[in-house]
């Protein structure tokens, strides 16, 4: 992939050719992404965009290394190495259940209601830190690194899952918002470093479309 990125590109006001790779979680909140890169085609038909997915670690690594040109997360970055732009995307934890569940039939519930409850919770979110304080340890039998594992874990009745904002119409889950939860923004973020000319167009037209 890295030879396909450092193809020469031809730029300028009227003809820009290239590709541009986008990383980011696993996530259904990509409708606002869609746009902007449908827009920007429409000025630059011949630039291609190739989205690909994996963990917070992992995209901020190939990111480091020259093999995305940008990366989607939730929450803030690291200023110190990264320069970014807050999206219109936020999202809050909420838990997942089967739809036997004995909390199924509820659209809210207060944090005293998840306790004693069996849990699955992201990898990632043990490793930064961000589970809530109201989870005991003996809470969580388990972590997953793809929602889609999470689902299968849901489904079988072996825990419930905390998860951000995942409402879809699988009619054997359901996901109910908890209280008083803070709301998660969305960043686009890019290296501070030197830039190429079609990151700097792509990035010039993310800072106008959000002005």
């Amino acid at each position: 992939m890295l030879v396909d990125k450092t193809v020469d590109e031809l730029n300028n006001d009227e003809l820009l050719v290239g590709n541009i790779y986008i990383g980011t979680g696993q996530t259904d909140n990509l409708d606002e992404i869609m746009e902007i890169i449908k827009q920007f085609r429409n000025h630059y038909p011949f630039v291609k965009f190739h989205i690909h997915s994996g963990d917070k670690y992992s995209l901020l690594n190939d990111i480091e290394n020259g093999l995305l040109d940008f990366g989607v997360f939730i929450r803030e970055y690291d200023k110190k190495y990264y320069e970014g732009i807050r999206l219109n995307l936020q999202n809050e934890l909420g838990l997942w259940v089967s739809k036997d569940h004995f909390l199924a039939d509820k659209n809210v519930i207060e944090a005293t209601n998840l306790k004693d409850i069996s849990l699955v919770v992201a990898h990632q979110a043990i490793n930064d830190g961000e589970v809530p304080s109201f989870i005991s340890d003996d809470q969580i039998i388990g972590t997953y690194d793809l929602i889609e594992n999470a689902r299968v874990i849901v489904k079988h009745n072996l825990a419930s899952a905390l998860v951000i904002n995942k409402e879809d119409y699988d009619p054997d889950l359901k996901f109910i918002h908890i209280k008083n939860m803070p709301q998660y923004h969305w960043y686009m973020i890019w290296k501070k470093e030197s830039k190429t000319k079609i990151q700097e167009k792509f990035i010039d037209y993310l800072k106008q479309y959000y002005e």
